[in-house]
């Protein structure tokens, strides 16, 4: 349905005119290809990974896929779809303009898609170090730059590698894994990017490296709070000799054990690979533990769900019949801590041939599947081992890598492609515009439109008087002669609405 609203009316020289704001209607749920090229060609290469803006708006994709942007280059790289002017450009490059030496892997966006993680060995990144190491980067999206972060990491220093790096969604602070290959250990740093100040986590007593590796970090949404995986007893009481999951106050130095069973019993196996909702309140982890929650004493590989605030543990990865689904790889989590991301080879019964990439609202209840297309239709093929990612806030959007052919245009081969999955239920944006009569002529200015689940597009400006409507959100037009007229502005957002 749409809406009509007389927002203004003024007069000036014998020209009245009234200004009528538009709305269309509610658009469904829809899937869209990310690995494409500005020109609406499918990437010649792999896709990797990928992470979605909680907007919907930018996504990243790391793929070896030359034809994506420029220079060409078959090293993994970095790409940025921008889906609502509809361009991909390559983020990654080295410098003087050269295509990267190395592969860039694994990125992970701020919350407004500006600040992109990264890790790498190329050689000529800037601040890449010489001899060649894995090492932590940011880009950022509107000036192009590339940072180093891990500048505690050197391919003969105590720390020689970095393997994973992850953001806050305010952007402020970013953390990875630096490895020391030697005795195979490594340890979670947390870098502030506003002042560069690194600082490791997970030490017990404060100052000393824990007495295991520390893994896999996790950010809150303001980079306050930290969880990590750990076979170390970081916390008194902590005595299975697991791995397993913590999250730690980056202010106090107040720390957790997350990975336990209703009742605070301690794990009978290994929890690892965290995700945290944005207030840190609510941590997800994937576990083999057969004892955190009733029902689940099969052997599986499952994700489980901590509200560290109302209390309590529950499965993540639950099938569409409610029945707790075995799951792989890293879950994802919503900013809201409700909707939950996870690999699924069960969640949906003999229907299901292949990896799925599924979702849980664990607030509302119920599980779909995200690697289906706009008519519903599942994918023909298995999603990629890599796990999906869901947007932050309300986690409407879900981006995951699959090599199915039928999940949107113009994907016709079996390559692994980047996809991004619409699930809501898209709300119309509001126009929101001025009209300015001068003589017989007027200007409309509807650039204060808004999209209260997105952004705003692109609008249509009809000026009433049988002429062609003018596209976009600001247009001036002369009419024949003074008189009434009736401006009407519609506003359109890139999920259809």
């Amino acid at each position: 349905m749409s809406h009509r609203l007389t927002a203004h009316r003024a007069c000036l020289l014998g020209l009245l005119a009234a200004l009528v704001l538009a709305a269309p209607a509610t658009a469904a749920p829809l899937t869209e290809l990310a690995s494409i090229t500005s020109g609406g060609e499918n990437s010649n290469g792999n896709a990797q990974g990928v992470d979605v803006s909680a907007d919907g708006r930018w996504v990243v994709v790391s793929a070896d896929s030359p034809n994506l942007g420029t220079p060409s280059t078959t090293a993994e790289s970095l790409y940025l779809r921008d889906r609502k002017e509809h361009t991909t450009r390559q983020l990654t490059v080295g410098t003087n303009g050269a295509p990267i030496d190395d592969d860039a892997h694994a990125p992970q966006m701020s919350a407004d898609g500006r600040l992109i993680t990264f890790y790498s060995k190329a050689t000529n990144l800037p601040g890449a170090p010489s001899p060649a190491a894995f090492q932590a980067y940011v880009v950022d999206r509107d000036t192009g730059a590339i940072r180093r972060l891990s500048t505690n990491v050197t391919a003969a220093g105590v720390y020689d590698l970095v393997n994973f790096v992850t953001i806050s969604a305010d952007g402020r602070f970013a953390a990875y894994t630096a490895t020391d290959t030697g005795p195979g250990r490594s340890d979670v740093f947390v870098v502030d990017l506003g002042t560069g100040a690194i600082r490791r986590v997970g030490e017990k007593p404060a100052g000393t490296a824990a007495a295991d590796s520390v893994s896999s970090p996790a950010l809150s949404g303001d980079g306050k709070w930290v969880a990590y995986h750990s076979a170390a007893a970081l916390v008194d009481g902590d005595t299975n000799s697991k791995y397993d999951v913590f999250i730690e106050n980056l202010t106090t130095g107040a720390r957790e054990q997350v990975s336990l069973g209703n009742g605070s019993v301690q794990g009978n196996d290994n929890s690892t690979a965290p995700a945290v909702s944005a207030d840190a309140c609510v941590v997800a982890f994937s576990s083999q533990a057969r004892n955190l929650v009733a029902g689940t004493d099969s052997p599986a590989t499952r994700v489980f769900v901590r509200d560290r605030c109302q209390g309590g543990v529950e499965v993540g990865s639950v099938a569409n019949d409610d029945a707790p689904a075995t799951s792989s790889g890293v879950p994802g989590l919503s900013g809201n801590g409700c909707q939950v991301a996870f690999n699924t080879f069960t969640a949906f019964g003999a229907a299901q041939s292949g990896r799925a990439a599924a979702v849980h609202d664990r607030c509302d209840h119920g599980t779909v599947r995200a690697d289906v297309n706009t008519a519903g239709d599942v994918a023909n093929a298995s999603t990629s081992p890599l796990s999906p990612r869901v947007s932050g806030g309300t986690g409407r959007y879900v981006a995951f890598v699959s090599t199915a052919t039928n999940l949107a245009a113009p994907d016709t081969s079996n390559d692994l492609d980047a996809f991004v999955r619409d699930r809501g239920t898209n709300t119309p944006p509001k126009a929101d515009a001025t009209v300015t009569p001068a003589g017989n002529n007027a200007t409309v200015d509807a650039t204060a439109s808004r999209d209260p689940d997105g952004y705003v597009l692109n609008g249509s400006i009809d000026f009433g008087d049988g002429s062609a409507p003018a596209g976009g959100l600001t247009a001036s037009h002369a009419y024949a002669r003074g008189g009434t007229y009736v401006v009407t502005v519609a506003v359109t957002d890139a999920d259809g609405a």
